[in-house]
């Protein structure tokens, strides 16, 4: 929602007003983008969707410079990616077409309108873990909707726009339960063993190492032995993004819970290495 407003390349974010005042344009829409990613326990922020036409003039002739249209940010200690970012051209009132984000030449006529929807950030921690009043205000606030706030947060609100409690519980309950059912086994699962005794020291938000294992710090799974990537332990959930990406949730094998939900172009190994001397060092140690 920034827009070059000078001969050189200073940009800045303006309201409305100042931007019509500047360029040839009619503001059709402006608003935070609604059920946007950044799904956690902590969400990340909507980007800003925007549409607008030519105002007084026959048309345009536009240079795309869009960002983040195939891999969204990925989120961070169980949290989910964010949205990526679209554009669409909507020509003589017909129905919105998605156009590139690299385009050098984009025309739109008199009748035509461009609009956007910028991608946003990951969330932090996993979505279920979110206070479900959080998620019933983002609800009544009209970010979020009822059907997104029950498939993501497993939060059931109300049509008085409050939670209920006993179904979000229960809705929770459900949705660990059908992670684990539709994931992938862990690569490497560990045995069921009695947690080793020592100083947790820590390999990632939620994941702990003692010893020579590395442990889920909220149900005491043994994900790991080392020196083998603490990933290895856990289910995959996996999920196509487009022709280009995919998501993959790796998942506390006893609650269902996500520890990591990681965004790569299809194929690739994982994004994070988390591999501290101690750990690789622990494998000597190992009996």
């Amino acid at each position: 929602f920034s827009f070059v407003v000078a001969r050189q390349s200073i940009i800045e974010a303006l309201d409305v007003e100042v931007f019509a005042q500047r360029y040839p344009v009619l503001v059709t829409a402006k608003r935070p983008r609604v059920d946007a990613g950044g799904a956690g326990r902590q969400r990340a922020g909507a980007g800003c969707q925007m549409s607008y036409r030519p105002y007084g003039v026959p048309g345009w002739t536009g240079v795309m410079l869009g960002m983040r249209g195939r891999v969204p940010l990925p989120g961070f200690g169980g949290g989910f990616p964010g949205d990526t970012t679209q554009f669409l051209v909507s020509r003589d009132g017909g129905e919105p077409q998605s156009v590139s984000g690299h385009d050098p030449g984009l025309q739109l006529g008199a009748n035509d309108e461009f609009s956007f929807a910028l991608g946003s950030g990951g969330g932090f921690g996993d979505p279920v873990d979110r206070d479900p009043e959080l998620v019933s205000r983002d609800v009544r606030l009209g970010r979020l909707g009822v059907d997104l706030a029950r498939r993501t947060f497993g939060v059931v609100v109300a049509a008085d726009g409050r939670v209920d409690g006993s179904a979000t519980a229960e809705c929770r309950r459900a949705l660990l339960r059908a992670r684990l059912a539709a994931a992938a086994p862990a690569r490497r699962p560990c045995p069921s063993l009695a947690q080793p005794e020592g100083e947790a020291r820590p390999i990632y938000v939620g994941v702990v190492q003692i010893g020579s294992h590395a442990i889920a710090v909220d149900s005491g799974a043994v994900l790991a032995l080392a020196p083998d990537h603490w990933t290895d332990g856990c289910p995959v959930l996996c999920e196509r993004l487009g022709d280009f990406a995919e998501c993959r949730a790796y998942l506390d094998p006893l609650t269902g819970k996500a520890l990591l939900v990681d965004v790569v172009p299809n194929g690739m190994e994982r994004s994070i290495s988390v591999m501290p001397q101690r750990w690789s060092q622990a494998a000597a140690t190992r009996q």
